[in-house]
């Protein structure tokens, strides 16, 4: 549960919940285990220079999928991380991930974000990703995020920003296939019942609800979706 706590506080910003739930000593045990360890024994790490090529199925707008450390966050980068993170949508899932947070979302917790996204790669204990633009701007389009890790098995979050919705399904796709290269067996996500869109961006890249193992929550029904990794979809999204 506190493993738990700690990655929704971290992949939001929340600086005092991520360190104090760092400090208890289960999340001090898993820390630096997060690799996959396969079948045979062996030990597979994401490598974290590998970048995926997305395109709009809509607009053929061309996007980069790339590891956090891959990304330089200059200030106006920050700047745009925070104004994404202030548009409403957003603003809702950081408030119901259990973040105590005003009516903005400020610029430290932006830093603490970034700071949480390196440590994971650094540590083996989560993989955050962005989605940007393929042009000398890369702004960011999206997150996601690979974490809580069960043998072969990972949970998946995401964030669009607003003007780039309609990639979020290719862009999990994409991410799809770079655990495919480190024998990611499965992923499983959680989505709001009456979140129309996410469920929507998780079908279309394959997922479906196992209803037995959703349940309720201060916000309505948290509805969880899994796919395996080792079928291929029939058709593209």
């Amino acid at each position: 549960k506190h493993r738990a706590q700690k990655m929704q506080a971290g992949f939001f910003g929340d600086t005092k919940i991520r360190d104090s739930l760092y400090s208890c000593a289960p999340c001090r045990e898993f820390r630096g285990r997060f690799a996959v360890v396969t079948r045979n024994g062996s030990v597979q790490r994401p490598d974290p220079s590998v970048q995926a090529g997305v395109v709009h199925p809509k607009t053929e707008q061309r996007f980069v999928l790339l590891s956090a450390p891959s990304l330089y966050f200059s200030e106006s980068r920050i700047g745009d991380l925070v104004r994404i993170c202030n548009s409403a949508d957003i603003m809702q899932m950081i408030r119901q991930g259990g973040v105590p947070i005003g009516s903005k979302y400020p610029r430290r917790n932006a830093v603490s974000f970034i700071k949480y996204c390196n440590e994971g790669w650094e540590e083996d204990d989560h993989y955050v990703f962005f989605l940007v633009t393929d042009d000398g701007r890369q702004r960011i389009a999206g997150c996601y995020e690979l974490r809580n890790r069960h043998r072969e098995t990972f949970e998946t979050g995401y964030w669009i920003a607003p003007e780039y919705r309609g990639i979020g399904a290719t862009g999990l796709l994409a991410l799809i296939e770079f655990c495919r290269t480190f024998q990611v067996g499965s992923l499983y996500a959680r989505a709001l019942e009456a979140n129309q869109a996410s469920r929507r961006l998780l079908e279309k890249a394959g997922f479906r609800c196992v209803r037995s193992k959703s349940e309720p929550g201060p916000y309505g029904t948290m509805l969880r979706y899994e796919r395996s990794l080792r079928t291929r979809l029939k058709t593209p999204p």
